[in-house]
């Protein structure tokens, strides 16, 4: 799938590409082999995407599948620790701004 873009395996992978490419054969195995149901196509990018840059690089997709082989429901999970984690780090950001606005000096 990375070999059929301009930088190859070096490439990293918009979403715009990745659901430009649902269509190919490959896809369509990466789709089955992880039992996942295309329309979850956006959200597995997102789960994909580890680093939150807005692309997938080859490594992330490469290290994705293996995580998240299984039913949906293993895809469903996985997003939800994701967003845990964006509040969690969302929380965290509060708590320290706040403890800085109320620190005297």
């Amino acid at each position: 799938l990375f070999l059929s873009l301009e930088e190859g395996m070096h490439s990293a992978m918009s979403w715009e590409t990745f659901e430009s490419k649902l269509g190919a054969p490959q896809m369509k195995e990466f789709f089955k082999a992880i039992d996942v149901d295309p329309s979850e196509s956006h959200g597995l990018f997102k789960l994909l995407d580890l680093d939150g840059s807005g692309t997938v690089t080859a490594d992330e997709f490469l290290n994705g599948a293996l995580r998240l082989r299984g039913p949906a429901k293993a895809l469903d999970v996985a997003l939800l620790i994701q967003e845990v984690r964006k509040i969690e780090r969302q929380v965290l950001r509060i708590d320290r701004d706040s403890r800085g606005a109320t620190d005297p000096g």
